[in-house]
């Protein structure tokens, strides 16, 4: 089980992520940006929401897939099918709003 912990302050690894982006016009993956600060994938995504809901960076998905998915509903005897859209890839970029 992993504890979450609130951060108030940007530290070394916070930074690095901001001056990663500022070095970018269009800016990065999630990946791209882990490959640069050395941090696993799944690290990587705590701290760019953090950064998000603090107003420094912002995201947009630039890639959606789409795909049918099947629902079983305890109303219905028949699954629902309804037609899904996600985003496939997310770019990070700087908030300057």
């Amino acid at each position: 089980m992993t504890t979450k912990r609130k951060k108030t302050s940007l530290d070394g690894t916070d930074k690095e992520i901001l001056r990663n982006l500022r070095k970018v016009e269009r800016g990065l993956s999630g990946s791209q940006i882990a490959k640069r600060v050395c941090l696993s994938d799944s690290s990587i995504k705590p701290r760019l929401d953090h950064l998000k809901e603090e107003g420094y960076i912002k995201d947009e998905c630039n890639a959606f897939r789409n795909y049918t998915r099947k629902f079983n509903l305890k109303d219905k005897k028949k699954p629902v099918t309804k037609k899904v859209s996600s985003c496939s890839k997310r770019i990070w970029t700087l908030d300057f709003d």
